[in-house]
């Protein structure tokens, strides 16, 4: 312990000051009363052991003492008997480690059996991503560096599963003075700051996904600039957290009545008022809701004011085919006020055909006939009698058959139809003379003779025509717009 100058010089001061402590219990030597330790391992069991969680919570930590615990001799320091630290903060709002990083451990007195707690990791790096035990003097042999035999990266490796990317550095994000901040080590942030723009510091609450570089302090935004996603509370403008603005930003508002009783509608930047809002930032935006009667696909938002372009457009279209609707139903009064007004006489047509010869075929059969069948000769066998003959060595039984014959009967004719003939005939068929118109048979109906009237008629309805054609191109050009008005990026269902 370095001594002060003035004790130096009187040595009586030093003498009376060990008497005194002495006196009192108090022992003068220096304690180091928060140590330097490395990560080996982190208890991750949930148990409902109370016994257990007494002695090793959730989250405690084993740890090697930089300069006080004695080496694992091994190359595996889990299995070295180390001392478990129990978290020394809240579980309800906790930073772990990752194996092989340095942190701060505190023992509930000087005796080195006492318990111990964990603090939290050492900050000597502007990452909050992995940093192993003085990384800073990574080239330097292992026991120079942090007085154990085992490797830090190492052992890091075997929990490999369970950390973060190892490739990604997150560093600490810029903040206020008084800034409230919580920073995960893949990127995530909760910030809670306030806007530097407005007279009132109202506070900005700030959370999302960080992009993958290093962020810088700017000293005239309320944000910390582009990420991934993020969610933005605040008061203020749109103007405030980037170049995005709103499709409508101008609206009518009626303000009176003025002295005379009169009001008026006035134009007003809604851009420029500032206001509570709440801004989510992403590449798509889901609003999800798990009620049973929900859906389990998700719809395209409608963008409103490209509906309203939509509608707007719509109704015009239609409005012209109206128009040209009326336009034609006037045309086509005046075309049949002409049509029944004009008469004429049709000229004379005579019309006087060849006669015409045609072919056609007749098909008939023939008369069917019978043919002889010739004779069939049938057998007919006798029937047995049976009788008794007396012979030389006695009575013996004699069969017979009686009534045996042979006939001869004659077979049905048989039918053999008749042939199918076709004959080929020609006819003439002569036609009369026909005769339409003349002095003889007058007819008005004779083409109408082109007058201011039907001259008007013939543009009008080339223009009509023009118009329906256009009206229908325009109107199948809009249905092409009708996805236009759904957002590619926000869902709901």
């Amino acid at each position: 312990m370095s001594e002060a100058i003035g004790d130096i010089f009187n040595t009586g001061k030093i003498v009376q000051r060990s008497l005194f402590e002495q006196s009192s219990g108090v022992n003068s030597a220096n304690y180091e009363i928060i140590k330097r330790a490395i990560v080996i391992d982190v208890n991750r069991d949930i148990s409902d052991d109370s016994l257990y969680s007494l002695r090793k919570p959730p989250y405690s930590i084993k740890a090697a003492i930089i300069g006080e615990d004695s080496q694992s001799f091994g190359e595996d320091p889990t299995i070295a008997l180390y001392s478990w630290y129990k978290p020394l903060m809240s579980i309800h709002n906790i930073s772990i480690p990752e194996v092989g990083e340095e942190i701060l451990v505190i023992r509930e007195n000087t005796s080195v059996n006492s318990s111990g707690y964990w603090i939290g990791r050492v900050n000597d790096s502007s990452k909050v991503s992995k940093y192993l035990a003085r990384d800073y003097a990574r080239d330097t042999n292992s026991n120079l560096r942090y007085g154990f035999d085992f490797s830090v990266d190492q052992l890091n490796r075997t929990k490999n599963s369970l950390q973060p990317n190892n490739a990604l550095n997150t560093y600490v994000i810029p903040a206020f003075l008084g800034d409230v901040i919580q920073q995960g080590r893949s990127g995530t942030f909760i910030r809670h700051s306030f806007d530097p723009n407005s007279n009132r510091r109202l506070g900005v609450l700030e959370l999302g996904l960080l992009e993958s570089r290093k962020y810088k302090n700017s000293d005239n935004i309320a944000t910390i600039g582009k990420t991934r996603t993020k969610t933005l509370h605040m008061r203020g403008e749109l103007k405030d957290i980037g170049t995005i603005r709103k499709k409508t930003n101008v609206e009518i508002r009626t303000e009176g009545p003025f002295s005379d009783g009169s009001f008026q509608n006035v134009p007003v930047n809604i851009d420029s008022t500032p206001k509570n809002f709440i801004a989510n930032i992403a590449e798509e935006i889901y609003n999800i809701t798990n009620s049973e009667d929900s859906q389990r696909e998700l719809y395209r938002e409608v963008l409103g004011e490209k509906l309203e372009e939509y509608q707007t457009e719509l109704n015009e279209k239609i409005s012209e085919l109206i128009d040209s609707i009326d336009e034609f139903v006037n045309t086509t009064s005046e075309f049949l006020e002409e049509f029944l007004d004009h008469k004429h006489v049709l000229p004379e047509i005579n019309i006087q055909l060849p006669d015409k010869e045609i072919s056609f075929t007749e098909s008939f059969r023939q008369p069917s006939r019978l043919v002889p069948a010739g004779e069939r000769t049938i057998n007919i066998n006798g029937v047995p009698i049976t009788e008794t003959i007396d012979t030389p060595v006695g009575p013996k039984k004699v069969t017979k058959f009686v009534g045996g014959q042979t006939i001869k009967v004659r077979n049905p004719p048989r039918l053999i139809n008749g042939r199918i003939k076709t004959v080929t005939k020609k006819k003439t068929i002569k036609f009369d003379e026909i005769t339409i118109g003349g002095e003889g048979n007058k007819r008005v109906t004779t083409s109408p003779t082109t007058t201011q009237r039907t001259q008007f008629i013939s543009d009008n309805i080339t223009d009509l025509f023009k118009k329906f054609r256009k009206s229908g191109d325009d109107i199948l050009t809009l249905t092409t717009k009708t996805r236009e008005f759904l957002s590619k990026t926000q869902f709901i269902n």
